[in-house]
C-alpha cells in the first residue's frame, strides 16, 4: 500500500461542519492528502474532471445528485477509483443497493476516525471493507432470515419495476424518479441477470406472478 502522504482522496459530503472536521483530522493527523471536497454528486463528478484521487469518501444523501447515482457514474467512467460510502444510513436495503453497485467499502459516520483510516488502508490494499456495525447487521440478517427461493428486491428496484409494469420507457422512468437514464438501465440489467430473464415482457410477467409489486 502507498504511504499515507502519497494517498489522494476526495470527500463528498453536504454537511459543512462534518466535512471540515473530517478533512482536517485526516490531513493533520494522518498525512493523507484530501485533494478536493464536494457538496453533492454533481459537484463531485465535476471535480473528477480535474482531480484524480485514489479513493473517494462518499455520503449517500446529498442534494442535486445523491451518492448512489454518483457512485454509478464513477464506476462507469472512473473504474480505478475506489469508493467508500461514509454515511449515517445503516438500513440494510441501502447497504445492499450500494453493494450491488460495486462500492468498495461502507462505514457509518459515527465510526471512530481510526476505523475510517483503516477502511481507506484496507480498500487501497484491494480488500472490501464494511464497518463494524454494518457487518453486524449483515450477519444478523443471514442468521435470522430463513432461506427462500423468492427474489428480494431493494426499494429503488421495486419503484423501477412498478414503473416498467405500468408501461413506462427507461426515459420516462428516469424522468419520474429523477435519476440518470444510465442508472435506470443499470438497475434493470442487474434485475435481468438476477432473475435470469432477457426481455421486458417476461420481467413484467415474473413481477406479477411473484408479487414483486403491488397490484
Amino acid at each position: 500500500m502507498k504511504d499515507h502522504k502519497d494517498i489522494k482522496i476526495i470527500i463528498a459530503e453536504d454537511h459543512e461542519i462534518f466535512l471540515d472536521v473530517l478533512k482536517n483530522t485526516i490531513t493533520k493527523n494522518y498525512d493523507i492528502q484530501v485533494i478536493a471536497t464536494a457538496v453533492n454528486g454533481q459537484d463531485l463528478l465535476q471535480k473528477l474532471t480535474v482531480y484524480k484521487p485514489d479513493l473517494i469518501l462518499l455520503d449517500i444523501r446529498m442534494p442535486i445528485m445523491d451518492g448512489m447515482e454518483a457512485a454509478i457514474e464513477i464506476k462507469k467512467n472512473y473504474p480505478n477509483i475506489k469508493i467508500i460510502m461514509l454515511t449515517m444510513h445503516s438500513d440494510l436495503s441501502i447497504i445492499k443497493e450500494m453493494m450491488d453497485i460495486g462500492i468498495h467499502g461502507y462505514i457509518l459516520k459515527n465510526s471512530d476516525i481510526k476505523e475510517i483510516i483503516n477502511s481507506i488502508e484496507k480498500v487501497l490494499e484491494g480488500e472490501l471493507y464494511y464497518g463494524t456495525e454494518v457487518k453486524e447487521s449483515l450477519i444478523e440478517e443471514v442468521v435470522e432470515k430463513p432461506m427462500t427461493d423468492n427474489i428480494v428486491i431493494s426499494r429503488i428496484e421495486k419503484e423501477i419495476l412498478s414503473l416498467v409494469c405500468a408501461g413506462n420507457t427507461d426515459e420516462q422512468i428516469s424522468q419520474q424518479l429523477e435519476l440518470n437514464i444510465t442508472t435506470i438501465e443499470l438497475y434493470l440489467k442487474k434485475l435481468f441477470i438476477r432473475i435470469k430473464l432477457d426481455n421486458r415482457e417476461d420481467l413484467i410477467r415474473y413481477a406479477y406472478e411473484n408479487n414483486l409489486i403491488e397490484i
